[in-house]
């Protein structure tokens, strides 16, 4: 009885979350008309960043859940409280890249 509470609170888990969405060329396509200069790999570390640390405090988000001008508020002051917690694991450009995917993948889904 209790394995079976575990697998079903870990298919709950696994269901209720937010699936990171991999940029494609397309993407970045749609990023040029508010970025002109990113790249495909720029889109790429802002996923990674968005994966690897906007996840540590809370359930990731889904990007279409917020706008961009929601976006470009709350993405600094979450890098920041990410950087306060974790020693500055984003820079400047991190930030920027991560607000770059943030917003062209929540026009995209």
């Amino acid at each position: 009885m209790r394995i079976l509470f575990v697998f079903m609170a870990a298919a709950l888990l696994v269901g209720c979350a937010a699936k990171i969405i991999e940029p494609t060329a397309a993407d970045v396509q749609k990023a040029g008309t508010r970025f002109p200069n990113a790249t495909l790999a720029d889109l790429q570390q802002g996923k990674t960043i968005y994966q690897n640390h906007c996840g540590g405090c809370h359930p990731h988000k889904k990007v279409s859940s917020f706008t961009e001008a929601q976006w470009r508020t709350i993405t600094p002051k979450m890098v920041a409280k990410t950087n306060k917690k974790f020693k500055n694991v984003i820079d400047a450009r991190g930030e920027e890249v991560l607000l770059q995917y943030l917003v062209t993948m929540a026009k995209s889904s």
